[in-house]
Protein backbone atom coordinates (compact mmCIF):
# COMPACT_ATOMS: atom_id res chain seq x y z
CA UNK A 1 0.00 0.00 0.00
CA UNK A 2 2.02 3.23 -1.45
CA UNK A 3 1.30 5.95 1.13
CA UNK A 4 1.27 9.59 -0.61
CA UNK A 5 2.73 12.68 1.21
CA UNK A 6 0.62 15.90 0.40
CA UNK A 7 2.32 19.18 1.11
CA UNK A 8 -0.42 21.26 2.58
CA UNK A 9 -0.59 25.08 0.78
CA UNK A 10 -2.63 27.79 3.08
CA UNK A 11 -3.75 30.38 0.58
CA UNK A 12 -3.53 34.07 1.97
CA UNK A 13 -7.54 33.91 2.39
CA UNK A 14 -6.81 31.27 5.03
CA UNK A 15 -3.81 32.53 6.85
CA UNK A 16 -5.20 34.08 9.50
CA UNK A 17 -7.12 30.65 10.88
CA UNK A 18 -4.58 28.92 13.02
CA UNK A 19 -6.79 25.98 12.18
CA UNK A 20 -5.03 25.29 8.55
CA UNK A 21 -1.79 25.72 10.02
CA UNK A 22 -2.01 22.33 12.47
CA UNK A 23 -1.72 19.97 9.45
CA UNK A 24 1.60 20.78 6.96
CA UNK A 25 1.19 17.77 5.56
CA UNK A 26 -1.21 14.92 4.74
CA UNK A 27 -0.39 11.43 4.13
CA UNK A 28 -2.94 9.47 2.02
CA UNK A 29 -3.36 6.29 0.30
CA UNK A 30 -5.51 5.31 -2.68
CA UNK A 31 -8.18 3.47 -0.54
CA UNK A 32 -8.75 6.57 1.26
CA UNK A 33 -9.06 8.51 -2.23
CA UNK A 34 -11.79 6.15 -3.03
CA UNK A 35 -13.46 5.38 0.28
CA UNK A 36 -13.74 9.19 0.77
CA UNK A 37 -14.26 10.37 -3.18
CA UNK A 38 -17.25 7.83 -3.16
CA UNK A 39 -19.44 10.70 -1.57
CA UNK A 40 -19.17 12.83 -5.15
CA UNK A 41 -22.95 11.13 -6.23
CA UNK A 42 -25.44 13.43 -5.79
CA UNK A 43 -27.71 14.32 -2.11
CA UNK A 44 -29.65 10.59 -1.39
CA UNK A 45 -32.15 10.05 -4.32
CA UNK A 46 -35.51 10.21 -2.99
CA UNK A 47 -37.23 7.68 -5.00
CA UNK A 48 -35.25 4.52 -6.43
CA UNK A 49 -37.19 1.67 -9.32
CA UNK A 50 -35.56 -1.73 -9.09
CA UNK A 51 -34.86 -1.14 -12.90
CA UNK A 52 -32.53 1.72 -12.08
CA UNK A 53 -29.93 -1.00 -12.82
CA UNK A 54 -27.01 1.73 -14.02
CA UNK A 55 -27.88 2.93 -10.63
CA UNK A 56 -27.87 0.03 -8.11
CA UNK A 57 -25.37 -2.07 -10.19
CA UNK A 58 -22.78 0.00 -12.09
CA UNK A 59 -22.52 3.36 -10.42
CA UNK A 60 -20.43 2.22 -7.15
CA UNK A 61 -17.90 -0.58 -9.12
CA UNK A 62 -17.14 2.46 -12.01
CA UNK A 63 -16.17 4.69 -9.28
CA UNK A 64 -13.59 1.88 -8.03
CA UNK A 65 -12.41 1.02 -11.49
CA UNK A 66 -11.55 4.44 -12.15
CA UNK A 67 -8.69 4.30 -9.60
CA UNK A 68 -7.48 0.69 -10.69
CA UNK A 69 -7.11 1.89 -13.89
CA UNK A 70 -6.38 5.13 -14.38
CA UNK A 71 -4.15 6.34 -10.99
CA UNK A 72 -1.09 5.78 -9.36
CA UNK A 73 0.30 7.31 -6.25
CA UNK A 74 4.15 7.48 -5.04
CA UNK A 75 5.55 9.03 -2.14
CA UNK A 76 4.32 12.70 -3.25
CA UNK A 77 2.31 13.09 -6.53
CA UNK A 78 -1.26 11.45 -7.14
CA UNK A 79 -0.57 10.46 -11.23
CA UNK A 80 -3.27 10.75 -13.73
CA UNK A 81 -3.00 8.42 -16.85
CA UNK A 82 -1.79 10.24 -19.80
CA UNK A 83 -3.56 7.95 -21.64
CA UNK A 84 -7.04 9.00 -21.05
CA UNK A 85 -9.01 12.08 -22.71
CA UNK A 86 -9.60 15.53 -21.62
CA UNK A 87 -13.24 15.21 -20.45
CA UNK A 88 -12.20 11.76 -18.83
CA UNK A 89 -9.29 13.12 -16.89
CA UNK A 90 -11.74 16.40 -15.99
CA UNK A 91 -13.99 13.47 -14.31
CA UNK A 92 -11.28 12.07 -12.42
CA UNK A 93 -9.82 15.35 -11.33
CA UNK A 94 -12.74 16.23 -9.65
CA UNK A 95 -13.46 12.70 -7.82
CA UNK A 96 -9.98 12.81 -6.52
CA UNK A 97 -10.61 16.31 -5.91
CA UNK A 98 -13.81 15.09 -3.68
CA UNK A 99 -11.79 12.30 -2.31
CA UNK A 100 -8.60 14.00 -0.76
CA UNK A 101 -10.97 17.36 0.11
CA UNK A 102 -12.73 15.14 2.66
CA UNK A 103 -9.77 12.86 3.79
CA UNK A 104 -7.83 16.19 4.42
CA UNK A 105 -11.55 17.87 6.50
CA UNK A 106 -11.92 14.87 8.73
CA UNK A 107 -8.54 15.10 9.93
CA UNK A 108 -8.36 19.31 10.16
CA UNK A 109 -11.78 18.70 12.07
CA UNK A 110 -10.88 16.09 13.91
CA UNK A 111 -14.56 14.72 12.84
CA UNK A 112 -16.22 11.07 11.68
CA UNK A 113 -17.12 10.89 7.85
CA UNK A 114 -20.37 10.30 8.54
CA UNK A 115 -21.07 14.04 9.62
CA UNK A 116 -20.38 14.54 6.01
CA UNK A 117 -23.02 14.70 3.64
CA UNK A 118 -23.74 16.18 -0.13
CA UNK A 119 -25.27 19.98 0.26
CA UNK A 120 -28.60 20.13 -2.40
CA UNK A 121 -28.97 21.95 -5.62
CA UNK A 122 -30.56 24.99 -4.58
CA UNK A 123 -33.62 26.16 -6.85
CA UNK A 124 -31.87 29.30 -8.23
CA UNK A 125 -29.04 29.95 -10.21
CA UNK A 126 -26.85 30.80 -6.92
CA UNK A 127 -23.87 28.69 -6.36
CA UNK A 128 -23.54 26.60 -3.76
CA UNK A 129 -20.24 24.39 -1.88
CA UNK A 130 -20.33 21.01 -2.30
CA UNK A 131 -20.17 19.37 1.32
CA UNK A 132 -21.85 20.12 5.11
CA UNK A 133 -20.55 18.30 7.84
CA UNK A 134 -22.14 19.20 11.50
CA UNK A 135 -20.27 18.36 14.52
CA UNK A 136 -21.12 19.45 17.89
CA UNK A 137 -23.45 22.20 16.77
CA UNK A 138 -20.93 23.62 14.60
CA UNK A 139 -21.52 23.80 10.51
CA UNK A 140 -18.80 23.26 8.24
CA UNK A 141 -19.25 23.43 4.69
CA UNK A 142 -16.23 22.72 2.18
CA UNK A 143 -15.85 23.01 -1.46
CA UNK A 144 -13.41 20.45 -3.19
CA UNK A 145 -11.88 20.94 -6.48
CA UNK A 146 -8.92 18.87 -8.05
CA UNK A 147 -7.09 19.73 -11.47
CA UNK A 148 -3.45 18.28 -13.19
CA UNK A 149 -2.65 22.11 -14.07
CA UNK A 150 -1.00 24.13 -11.91
CA UNK A 151 -2.03 27.47 -13.86
CA UNK A 152 -5.80 26.42 -12.43
CA UNK A 153 -5.13 26.94 -8.81
CA UNK A 154 -5.99 30.69 -8.52
CA UNK A 155 -8.86 30.18 -11.05
CA UNK A 156 -10.04 27.69 -8.45
CA UNK A 157 -9.36 29.68 -5.22
CA UNK A 158 -11.06 32.59 -7.00
CA UNK A 159 -14.28 30.30 -7.72
CA UNK A 160 -14.11 28.70 -4.28
CA UNK A 161 -14.67 32.23 -2.47
CA UNK A 162 -16.77 33.66 -5.04
CA UNK A 163 -19.73 30.62 -4.08
CA UNK A 164 -18.76 31.30 -0.98
CA UNK A 165 -19.45 35.27 -0.72
CA UNK A 166 -22.30 34.57 -2.93
CA UNK A 167 -24.67 32.64 -1.21
CA UNK A 168 -26.37 32.85 2.18
CA UNK A 169 -25.21 30.34 4.85
CA UNK A 170 -25.60 29.28 8.80
CA UNK A 171 -22.45 27.49 8.58
CA UNK A 172 -19.69 28.13 10.79
CA UNK A 173 -16.40 27.95 9.03
CA UNK A 174 -16.43 27.29 4.78
CA UNK A 175 -13.03 27.11 3.36
CA UNK A 176 -12.52 25.12 -0.02
CA UNK A 177 -9.82 22.38 -0.62
CA UNK A 178 -8.21 22.08 -4.12
CA UNK A 179 -5.77 19.34 -4.98
CA UNK A 180 -3.18 19.39 -7.74
CA UNK A 181 -2.71 16.36 -9.37
CA UNK A 182 0.38 15.02 -12.07
CA UNK A 183 -0.09 13.75 -15.20
CA UNK A 184 2.63 10.81 -15.84
CA UNK A 185 5.12 13.41 -17.66
CA UNK A 186 5.06 16.21 -14.87
CA UNK A 187 7.73 17.31 -12.72
CA UNK A 188 7.35 18.58 -9.19
CA UNK A 189 4.98 17.33 -6.19
CA UNK A 190 1.02 16.95 -5.90
CA UNK A 191 -0.08 19.58 -3.46
CA UNK A 192 -3.37 20.56 -1.81
CA UNK A 193 -4.45 24.28 -1.32
CA UNK A 194 -6.78 25.86 1.33
CA UNK A 195 -8.47 28.58 1.25
CA UNK A 196 -10.70 30.22 3.82
CA UNK A 197 -13.17 33.19 4.87
CA UNK A 198 -13.28 33.79 8.70
CA UNK A 199 -15.13 31.61 11.77
CA UNK A 200 -18.24 32.58 13.20
CA UNK A 201 -20.56 31.92 15.72
CA UNK A 202 -22.93 30.53 13.96
CA UNK A 203 -25.06 26.51 15.46
CA UNK A 204 -26.65 23.84 14.23
CA UNK A 205 -30.10 22.46 15.86
CA UNK A 206 -29.99 18.92 16.87
CA UNK A 207 -32.56 18.14 14.17
CA UNK A 208 -29.90 19.30 11.97
CA UNK A 209 -27.25 16.85 13.52
CA UNK A 210 -29.65 14.03 13.23
CA UNK A 211 -30.93 14.93 9.58
CA UNK A 212 -27.10 15.32 8.33
CA UNK A 213 -26.29 12.54 9.86
CA UNK A 214 -29.15 9.95 8.66
CA UNK A 215 -28.58 11.47 4.88
CA UNK A 216 -24.79 10.33 5.24
CA UNK A 217 -26.15 6.81 5.78
CA UNK A 218 -29.15 7.30 3.09
CA UNK A 219 -26.72 7.68 0.48
CA UNK A 220 -24.26 4.72 1.24
CA UNK A 221 -27.90 2.79 1.75
CA UNK A 222 -29.08 3.73 -1.56
CA UNK A 223 -26.53 1.44 -3.53
CA UNK A 224 -27.36 -1.41 -1.06
CA UNK A 225 -30.82 -1.81 -0.07
CA UNK A 226 -34.48 -2.95 -1.47
CA UNK A 227 -35.52 0.13 -3.11
CA UNK A 228 -39.33 -0.32 -1.37
CA UNK A 229 -37.62 -0.11 1.96
CA UNK A 230 -35.06 2.46 0.19
CA UNK A 231 -37.72 4.97 -0.47
CA UNK A 232 -39.93 4.62 2.92
CA UNK A 233 -36.38 5.67 4.52
CA UNK A 234 -35.38 8.20 2.41
CA UNK A 235 -39.03 9.48 1.96
CA UNK A 236 -38.98 10.02 6.24
CA UNK A 237 -36.06 11.33 6.57
CA UNK A 238 -36.40 14.23 4.62
CA UNK A 239 -40.02 14.96 6.20
CA UNK A 240 -40.28 18.44 8.09
CA UNK A 241 -41.69 17.95 11.27
CA UNK A 242 -40.76 13.84 10.97
CA UNK A 243 -42.96 12.08 14.20
CA UNK A 244 -41.44 10.03 16.90
CA UNK A 245 -41.06 6.43 15.92
CA UNK A 246 -41.26 7.38 12.03
CA UNK A 247 -38.02 5.48 11.99
CA UNK A 248 -38.35 2.90 14.07
CA UNK A 249 -37.80 -0.63 12.69
CA UNK A 250 -37.50 1.34 9.39
CA UNK A 251 -34.41 -1.22 8.25
CA UNK A 252 -35.49 -4.79 8.96
CA UNK A 253 -32.20 -6.64 8.41
CA UNK A 254 -34.06 -9.69 6.73
CA UNK A 255 -34.42 -6.90 3.68
CA UNK A 256 -30.65 -6.63 2.92
CA UNK A 257 -29.16 -9.15 0.29
CA UNK A 258 -26.66 -10.43 2.34
CA UNK A 259 -24.41 -9.92 5.63
CA UNK A 260 -20.55 -9.98 5.64
CA UNK A 261 -19.12 -11.23 8.70
CA UNK A 262 -15.50 -9.78 9.53
CA UNK A 263 -13.74 -9.65 12.91
CA UNK A 264 -16.62 -11.04 15.01
CA UNK A 265 -18.71 -8.47 13.66
CA UNK A 266 -21.78 -8.17 10.30
CA UNK A 267 -22.06 -5.39 8.16
CA UNK A 268 -24.97 -5.58 6.37
CA UNK A 269 -24.64 -4.25 2.44
CA UNK A 270 -24.50 -5.69 -1.60
CA UNK A 271 -21.88 -6.72 -3.52
CA UNK A 272 -20.87 -5.63 -6.90
CA UNK A 273 -19.81 -6.72 -10.04
CA UNK A 274 -16.97 -4.96 -12.50
CA UNK A 275 -18.69 -6.78 -15.47
CA UNK A 276 -21.75 -4.99 -14.73
CA UNK A 277 -20.50 -1.96 -15.50
CA UNK A 278 -22.38 0.11 -18.39
CA UNK A 279 -19.44 0.94 -20.03
CA UNK A 280 -18.27 -2.82 -19.84
CA UNK A 281 -21.35 -3.91 -21.32
CA UNK A 282 -21.58 -1.47 -23.92
CA UNK A 283 -17.79 -2.44 -25.28
CA UNK A 284 -17.61 -5.83 -24.81
CA UNK A 285 -21.23 -7.67 -25.03
CA UNK A 286 -22.70 -8.11 -28.73
CA UNK A 287 -26.45 -8.17 -27.83
CA UNK A 288 -26.84 -10.55 -30.83
CA UNK A 289 -25.29 -13.33 -28.85
CA UNK A 290 -26.89 -15.00 -26.21
CA UNK A 291 -25.51 -14.28 -22.26
CA UNK A 292 -23.66 -16.98 -21.84
CA UNK A 293 -21.22 -16.49 -24.62
CA UNK A 294 -21.36 -12.37 -23.30
CA UNK A 295 -20.79 -13.67 -20.21
CA UNK A 296 -17.79 -15.58 -21.01
CA UNK A 297 -16.27 -12.85 -23.31
CA UNK A 298 -16.98 -10.05 -20.90
CA UNK A 299 -14.77 -12.30 -18.25
CA UNK A 300 -12.46 -12.47 -20.63
CA UNK A 301 -11.94 -8.92 -21.46
CA UNK A 302 -12.57 -7.32 -17.48
CA UNK A 303 -11.74 -9.99 -15.12
CA UNK A 304 -13.66 -11.44 -12.33
CA UNK A 305 -13.75 -8.32 -9.60
CA UNK A 306 -16.20 -8.16 -7.46
CA UNK A 307 -17.09 -5.72 -4.37
CA UNK A 308 -18.74 -5.42 -1.00
CA UNK A 309 -20.00 -2.47 0.10
CA UNK A 310 -21.79 -2.37 4.07
CA UNK A 311 -22.89 -0.79 7.18
CA UNK A 312 -22.33 -1.91 10.53
CA UNK A 313 -25.36 -3.33 11.84
CA UNK A 314 -24.17 -1.02 14.74
CA UNK A 315 -25.72 1.63 12.95
CA UNK A 316 -28.34 -0.21 11.40
CA UNK A 317 -29.82 -0.93 14.97
CA UNK A 318 -29.35 2.83 16.21
CA UNK A 319 -31.40 4.53 13.54
CA UNK A 320 -34.09 1.32 13.96
CA UNK A 321 -33.99 2.04 17.73
CA UNK A 322 -34.06 6.30 17.19
CA UNK A 323 -30.90 6.37 19.06
CA UNK A 324 -29.68 9.73 17.91
CA UNK A 325 -27.59 10.91 20.32
CA UNK A 326 -25.70 7.51 19.99
CA UNK A 327 -25.35 7.40 16.61
CA UNK A 328 -23.81 11.11 16.43
CA UNK A 329 -21.30 9.56 19.02
CA UNK A 330 -20.70 6.39 16.76
CA UNK A 331 -17.23 5.81 15.56
CA UNK A 332 -15.82 2.74 14.60
CA UNK A 333 -11.82 1.38 14.73
CA UNK A 334 -10.15 1.93 11.30
CA UNK A 335 -8.48 -0.61 9.22
CA UNK A 336 -7.01 -1.41 6.09
CA UNK A 337 -5.67 -4.51 4.56
CA UNK A 338 -4.17 -5.27 0.98
CA UNK A 339 -2.75 -8.14 -0.31
CA UNK A 340 -3.14 -10.59 -3.29
CA UNK A 341 -6.15 -10.22 -5.03
CA UNK A 342 -7.77 -8.80 -1.88
CA UNK A 343 -8.51 -5.47 -0.18
CA UNK A 344 -10.71 -4.53 2.78
CA UNK A 345 -11.08 -0.59 3.89
CA UNK A 346 -12.75 -0.40 7.11
CA UNK A 347 -13.53 3.96 8.00
CA UNK A 348 -14.65 5.60 11.33
CA UNK A 349 -18.38 5.72 9.92
CA UNK A 350 -18.69 2.02 9.94
CA UNK A 351 -18.61 1.63 6.85
CA UNK A 352 -17.01 -1.20 4.91
CA UNK A 353 -15.25 -1.67 1.51
CA UNK A 354 -14.15 -4.85 -0.02
CA UNK A 355 -12.74 -6.35 -3.53
CA UNK A 356 -12.15 -9.83 -4.00
CA UNK A 357 -10.67 -11.20 -7.12
CA UNK A 358 -11.45 -14.48 -8.88
CA UNK A 359 -13.62 -15.30 -5.58
CA UNK A 360 -10.45 -15.58 -3.50
CA UNK A 361 -12.39 -14.44 -0.36
CA UNK A 362 -15.32 -17.31 0.00
CA UNK A 363 -17.95 -15.10 1.20
CA UNK A 364 -17.91 -13.47 -1.84
CA UNK A 365 -18.17 -17.17 -3.77
CA UNK A 366 -21.05 -18.12 -1.58
CA UNK A 367 -23.13 -15.34 -1.77
CA UNK A 368 -22.45 -13.51 -4.63
CA UNK A 369 -21.62 -16.51 -7.02
CA UNK A 370 -21.30 -15.97 -11.03
CA UNK A 371 -24.33 -17.09 -11.69
CA UNK A 372 -26.14 -14.15 -9.78
CA UNK A 373 -23.84 -12.18 -11.56
CA UNK A 374 -24.90 -13.63 -14.95
CA UNK A 375 -28.47 -13.25 -13.60
CA UNK A 376 -28.48 -9.63 -13.16
CA UNK A 377 -26.51 -9.27 -17.05
CA UNK A 378 -29.71 -10.92 -18.57
CA UNK A 379 -31.92 -8.26 -17.09
CA UNK A 380 -29.48 -5.29 -17.92
CA UNK A 381 -29.06 -6.29 -21.61
CA UNK A 382 -33.04 -6.14 -22.07
CA UNK A 383 -32.74 -2.48 -20.12
CA UNK A 384 -30.05 -1.02 -22.57
CA UNK A 385 -32.39 -2.57 -25.66
CA UNK A 386 -35.50 -0.65 -24.08
CA UNK A 387 -36.81 -4.60 -24.57
CA UNK A 388 -39.18 -5.06 -21.71
CA UNK A 389 -41.06 -8.46 -20.97
CA UNK A 390 -44.81 -9.55 -19.58
CA UNK A 391 -43.99 -10.97 -15.83
CA UNK A 392 -45.89 -13.69 -16.84
CA UNK A 393 -45.99 -14.68 -12.91
CA UNK A 394 -49.62 -15.99 -11.91
CA UNK A 395 -52.13 -13.66 -10.36
CA UNK A 396 -53.37 -14.24 -7.25
CA UNK A 397 -55.92 -11.13 -8.05
CA UNK A 398 -59.72 -12.17 -7.51
CA UNK A 399 -61.73 -12.55 -10.91
CA UNK A 400 -57.84 -13.06 -12.87
CA UNK A 401 -56.49 -15.74 -10.71
CA UNK A 402 -53.96 -17.96 -12.35
CA UNK A 403 -54.00 -15.95 -15.56
CA UNK A 404 -50.27 -14.95 -16.19
CA UNK A 405 -49.63 -11.42 -15.58
CA UNK A 406 -49.32 -8.72 -18.69
CA UNK A 407 -47.45 -6.42 -16.72
CA UNK A 408 -44.21 -5.28 -18.78
CA UNK A 409 -41.34 -5.24 -16.46
CA UNK A 410 -37.56 -5.33 -16.93
CA UNK A 411 -37.27 -7.30 -13.82
CA UNK A 412 -37.86 -11.21 -14.05
CA UNK A 413 -41.00 -9.92 -12.36
CA UNK A 414 -43.54 -6.74 -12.00
CA UNK A 415 -43.29 -5.25 -8.56
CA UNK A 416 -46.68 -7.00 -7.34
CA UNK A 417 -45.22 -10.65 -7.90
CA UNK A 418 -41.35 -10.32 -6.61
Amino acid sequence: MVLCTLRVEVDKSARSNVLFHSLNNLVITKEDIFSHGVLIGDVPPRHLYSSDFEYLHSRMPHWRSLFEDFLQLDNNRIIVNNSIIDTFRSHLSEFVGVGVGLYYSTKILNINLNKFSKIPSPSTIIKRLDYRAINNSKVYEIETKGTTYKSNINACVVDCLKKKRSSVSGATLRFGAITLLMRENNKGSSKLVICDDPETNNKASFEDNVNNILNHYAFILSFILNTIIYNRFANNINRKNRKLNALRNILPKNKFNVGYKFSGKTYFGGFFDRRLIFENIKKYVYFEKNVIGDFEELTKKVGRIKYFLGVDERVIDLINSERFEELLNYTHKEYSTEKNKFSLSLLKNGVIFIKSIDDIDTQFKENYPDNKVKEILNLIIPYMKKESHKCGASCKSKNIEGKPCDIRTYNKHCHFHR
